[in-house]
């Protein structure tokens, strides 16, 4: 465990004044200079040296939430200077003010060197338990336990996706056993059934729906009926089930294998981790067989991973299940070759186009689904003619992280983790 004094020393460092008598040294007076933002924690007192690289260290920085008010109260001097960059200054100071700090849901620029943009997403997982500081991939399968499409823990980028999970899986939250041991008594097996009716129509109420109980079972009448009350209690408590709202880090987005997606079209870093296990394109016979694409994009296709010359990660990834025998093993070794992760299209996006008719800017109508892209076309083509304009809803993905203790938990029930959760976040990984 890292020291908590080093939490209050970086607290209490004066990083704004080094700062600018750093840039007073220089040829240029500071309020000339602007403050580089990239690998810089919003809130924390850190700043990442080489993100994205194995040779990145973790420094003591000025927060950037103050780093982009000193970037904002500067600007009028730097406008006029070579390299002044408005629009990446308006979204550093939209990122980190603006937008609440933590929220990084915009395209941003890569912080990781992969090149291009990318998203830096907040994600949510829903479960019935309660999670103790970090996510654990010792838990993993104990939620719905399917793991269709990987082993790891899954987050949704839509919300929806971690709600419907802690409303399906919030029965799992309550064991009557623990419950009846901490209380020392035992219902019987044949009141347990109308116990859990009478839970849901007296959720307010467990004094009355714990005479119901003992009305209707001889043998819970021979328990106190506040006891049974108490079990009704707990039974309200620990079945709410949690919405976690999280961080992924931002360098392992672009490290992950899509599900959805031919090889040809993954991430370079994906690429170069493939290629160890000598997963590549054959460029050539991917021109000359198209049927063998369609199989593989279908993971229809029997043959070996290698001899297919444009698998999806779907095809992929099995593949390797059935190399390394257990799904487990598989995210194992990818994760070994730095593919973080998984990512795929969620249930709401899949072979679907959403969107919606607009007006003026304003929205017009229903969201309307179409099956494919040229449907969608046609359909922004027509509007355009009469004078109306089209919001194209983005596709929403889940993710399978194979190292979840790096996630970040930023809100449980829409409430915001203390700043100390989130420091002690931050010094736990530094301890590993």
């Amino acid at each position: 465990m890292a020291d908590p004094k080093q939490i209050a020393d970086a607290l209490a460092q004066d990083q704004l004044l080094a700062q600018f008598n750093r840039n007073e040294g220089q040829a240029q007076p500071w309020y000339m200079k602007p403050m580089d933002m990239e690998g810089r924690a919003t809130f924390l007192p850190f700043k990442d040296t080489l993100p994205g690289s194995v040779m990145n260290q973790r420094e003591l920085a000025l927060p950037g939430l103050l780093a982009g008010a000193v970037n904002a109260f500067t600007a009028p001097s730097r406008v006029s200077t070579q390299g002044f960059d408005a629009p990446e200054e308006a979204l550093n100071l939209a990122t980190n003010v603006f937008g609440g700090g933590i929220t990084t849901g915009k395209m941003m620029r890569n912080p990781t060197g992969v090149g291009g943009t990318d998203l830096a997403l907040n994600v949510y997982h829903g479960t019935p338990y309660e999670i103790q500081g970090k996510f654990d991939l010792a838990k993993v399968g104990t939620g719905e336990g399917a793991q269709a499409y990987g082993h790891g823990m899954y987050f949704g980028e839509a919300r929806g996706t971690g709600e419907q999970y802690q409303k399906t899986l919030k029965h799992k939250g309550f064991n009557f056993a623990n419950e009846e041991t901490a209380l020392g008594i035992k219902l019987p097996a044949s009141a347990k059934g109308q116990f859990m009716q009478l839970a849901q129509r007296y959720p307010d109420d467990p004094m009355q729906a714990a005479g119901w109980v003992q009305s209707g079972n001889i043998e819970a009448r021979e328990i106190p009926k506040e006891k049974i009350a108490e079990l009704f209690k707990a039974y309200q408590e620990k079945t709410q089930g949690n919405l976690y709202k999280v961080d992924i880090p931002d360098e392992q987005i672009p490290m992950m294998l899509d599900w959805d997606k031919p090889l040809n079209q993954q991430s370079d870093a994906v690429k170069q981790g493939l290629m160890k296990l000598g997963i590549t394109v054959d460029e050539k016979a991917y021109k000359s067989s198209l049927d063998d694409l369609e199989a593989a994009l279908l993971g229809k296709t029997n043959k070996d991973v290698k001899d297919v010359p444009n698998p999806s990660g779907e095809n992929i990834y099995n593949k390797l299940v059935a190399k390394f025998g257990l799904p487990e093993k598989a995210s194992a070794e990818l994760n070994k070759l730095g593919i973080s992760g998984i990512r795929y299209l969620d249930e709401q996006s899949r072979g679907n186009f959403k969107a919606y008719t607009t007006y003026k800017g304003k929205k017009y109508g229903d969201e309307i689904s179409f099956k494919t892209q040229k449907q969608l076309d046609d359909y922004i083509a027509q509007k355009k003619e009469e004078g109306f304009g089209v919001n194209v809803l983005p596709k929403t993905s889940n993710f399978v992280v194979f190292k979840p203790e790096t996630v970040k938990i930023l809100e449980k029930n829409d409430k915001p983790v203390s700043r100390k959760e989130l420091l002690q976040q931050e010094f736990d990984k530094l301890d590993k």
